[in-house]
């Protein structure tokens, strides 16, 4: 185990780059956050990559490593999904940006879809949209979804509903065709995000890592309550 950030403030949701080599990562150090990286060897420096009024978290990266997805939020349009460009000056420009929330944009691993969160139907829903250019859109879960994950082979579509796991196949290429979401599994792991996916699947797509749901319920009987309550209370004078 290997510590690799070292900010005074909180730093959440990790994303790996392409090559292994560094994350990117919120750092709540200067607040609003803003999104840095750091080296996975602990050689480097952290490196601020973005710099704004309006707090960050970064989702994923492209394939090809050169750009960022990440989500914005804000006063005026709550979530926006914007692309940050690292090498060209932490340049960076929305890619979803309306009246909606919109974030926790995921893309695939052939690099021309992304998968994300909205609200534009009154609840969180999960939908792809064509990538780099938003113009096609198509919604994958049908009752509710959040926190997408990108099968490696980028045949398939993890979300969570409720506390369920669920998988949509889909065909991508020029277009994409999704089938119906179907159920994995339910219970036993922590979902609290709705933004960023806290789990991910294997390289082989035969696992997952989640967080373990370790509280258990259990119902406790108290026999002759009432001569206890008059043992541990007040005795009258």
């Amino acid at each position: 185990m290997s510590r690799l950030t070292f900010g005074p403030e909180d730093e959440a949701t990790p994303v790996w780059t392409p090559d292994g080599q560094r994350i990117a990562f919120l750092s709540e150090g200067e607040k609003p956050g803003n999104i840095f990286s750091a080296s996975t060897t602990g050689t480097e420096l952290e490196e601020r990559l973005t710099t704004s009024e309006n707090l960050q978290w970064p989702n994923s990266w492209t394939p090809d490593g050169r750009h960022l997805v990440f989500t914005q939020s804000s006063k005026s349009t709550a979530e926006d999904i914007f692309i940050l460009t690292p090498d060209r000056d932490g340049v960076s420009k929305p890619f979803l940006q309306t009246q909606f929330s919109e974030g926790g944009g995921v893309i695939s691993p052939d690099g021309r879809w992304l998968a994300y969160v909205s609200n534009e139907s009154d609840h969180d829903e999960v939908y792809v949209r064509s990538f780099p250019e938003p113009s096609r859109k198509l919604q994958i879960s049908t009752d509710g979804g959040t926190a997408p994950v990108w099968s490696r082979n980028g045949r398939e579509i993890f979300y969570i509903e409720n506390d369920r796991l669920m998988v949509v196949p889909v065909e991508t290429g020029t277009s994409l065709q999704p089938g119906k979401p179907k159920l994995l599994f339910e219970g036993g792991f922590v979902h609290e995000y709705t933004q960023f996916a806290d789990y991910d699947v294997s390289l082989d797509g035969q696992s997952f890592v989640m967080i373990q749901n370790s509280q258990k319920p259990e119902l406790n009987v108290v026999l002759n309550w009432f001569q206890e309550l008059k043992r541990l209370g007040p005795t009258e004078n």
